[in-house]
Formats: C-alpha cells, structure tokens, sequence
C-alpha cells in the first residue's frame, strides 16, 4: 500500500515527459521557499523560461520530436541548475525555477549560462537534419512586498515578455 501511495504521489507531482516538477507541485515547492526566505530575511529570485520556435518543431517534425526537444531542453537546464534550485514546468514549452539564497546578479549569471546551454542544443533528426532553439528568460528577485508565488511568477512573466520583444534568445531582469 506504502509503495502504491508514493507511485500515486510521484505522479501527481511530476511532468510525466520530463520527470521535473508540474505546475501545482513546483508553485507548492515555491511557495515553502518564499516563505522560509522571508522568514529568515534571505534573498531568492524566479527565472521563467520559454522555448523559441516550439510550434514550428511541431508543425515541421512532429509531436514526438517536439517531445524530445522539450527533454533536451529540460535535461540541459538539470546540468546548469544547482542541487537545491527548484526548476518546474509549468505550461507547454514554458518552465520556471526558483533560486533560493541567491541574489540578482548571481541569478543573471546563472540564467546566461543556462541561455548559452540551450543556444548550443542540437537535436539530430532521422532525416539527417539537426533541430536548434534557443530560450528567453525572465528574471525577478523577491522583495519584501511580494504577497506570494503568484507575484514574483507575474513580474518574471513581464521580464520574459520583454526578453521576447528584444529578439529572443536573452535573458531580462
């Protein structure tokens, strides 16, 4: 029954394509985080990821290769990050990350290297064709104003939007 229940949890929290946090899981994970830096006066910033031409690998090479590109993705991002970050995806091609202890230019630097992770991705396909992407990251640091998760995930949000609306492929704090 133990090992039926932990099964049922796993899956209730998980992406099942990449294994990473879903979206209820990650904001549940994210706001314990939010929580315990404020409580002990600690910095922490969001970064909000969003994968470029997503659609396009779809509509050209399928589902399945769209599939693996979100894996790839996700497996880069798993490299890059530190033990204790909490990367989450939370809608199709867009994932977040929380960075706990870690203050705005540290999280820039982070982020960048990350971006660069992504930017030298390649997936080969049968065909005999590479698929690339790259990523925009939005990045938002806690102060003590922000009420919550859904705060800092809307500020971040804005940022990716800017980072979008720069030409892509950048991170915006």
């Amino acid at each position: 029954m133990e090992e039926v229940a932990k099964t049922l949890e796993y899956l209730a929290n998980t992406d099942d394509l990449t294994g990473i946090w879903n979206r209820r899981a990650f904001i549940a994970q994210a706001e314990t985080e939010l929580q315990r830096t404020s409580r002990h006066n600690r910095t922490l910033c969001l970064l909000m990821f969003d994968m470029h031409n997503f659609k396009r690998i779809n509509d050209l090479h399928g589902h399945n290769t769209g599939d693996e590109a979100i894996k790839l993705f996700t497996e880069c991002i798993m490299n890059s990050k530190r033990a204790y970050d909490i990367f989450g995806r939370i809608g199709g091609e867009e994932f977040a990350m929380i960075l706990p202890e870690t203050d705005l230019d540290s999280a820039l630097a982070l982020a960048e290297r990350m971006r660069e992770c992504v930017e030298q991705l390649s997936l080969p396909l049968v065909s005999g064709e590479n698929v690339t992407f790259t990523v925009s990251i939005g990045l938002t640091e806690y102060g003590e104003e922000d009420d919550g998760i859904f705060a800092l995930l809307y500020r971040a949000d804005r940022k990716l939007y800017e980072a979008k609306h720069l030409g892509k492929n950048c991170v915006v704090a």
